[in-house]
């Protein structure tokens, strides 16, 4: 549930290892300063080492974590210009959950383990997840700010959709 478990298990790339590490950190000082935030928890940004597929997610403890895979996919076969624009979005996604405060289910559970002589249904409700509509509400409330975002920041959203057949949500669900 932190950063710094997933730099332990994968390692952060740094600017000496790959080149569009400090271009996604700058993209993601643009995009942080648009974004919503809470004051609850400081963003920031790690870029993970080879780790399987390309993901993005957020965590609790601020971190938004890129892996190289993900970085290199949003700049695969387009201009740097447009890659930005992806970038933009995946991080703008991302920082959307952590200013809408996306984990309330983990918290929740968390506080059953401390207190398991809580009520056993809670635990099954725990246990059951998230509801699968409540989940997808979510995502598409976090594209559409995480559009807003990058935009807000200066990168093209038709970078990321158009009617000439751009459709990054597409390629990235892919």
């Amino acid at each position: 549930h932190s950063g710094a478990y997933w730099v332990n298990l994968y390692g952060a790339l740094t600017e000496a290892d790959h080149p569009l590490v400090s271009r996604i950190q700058d993209i993601f000082q643009r995009v942080l300063n648009a974004a919503d935030k809470r004051g609850n928890r400081v963003p920031n940004l790690i870029i993970l080492r080879e780790a399987g597929e390309p993901w993005a997610i957020c965590l609790e403890d601020g971190s938004v974590l890129l892996t190289q895979k993900a970085a290199e996919f949003c700049y695969q076969d387009v201009e740097k210009s447009v890659g930005d624009a992806r970038v933009a979005f995946v991080l703008g996604h991302e920082l959307a959950h952590l200013s809408s405060d996306d984990f309330w289910a983990m918290a929740a559970f968390q506080a059953f383990e401390k207190y398991p002589e809580s009520n056993a249904n809670v635990r099954e409700l725990l246990l059951k997840g998230e509801d699968p509509g409540v989940r997808k509400t979510k995502e598409l409330k976090a594209d559409a700010y995480g559009l807003l975002y990058a935009s807000m920041a200066g990168y093209p959203p038709q970078n990321i959709v158009d009617t000439d057949g751009t459709n990054f949500f597409q390629e990235w669900t892919d």
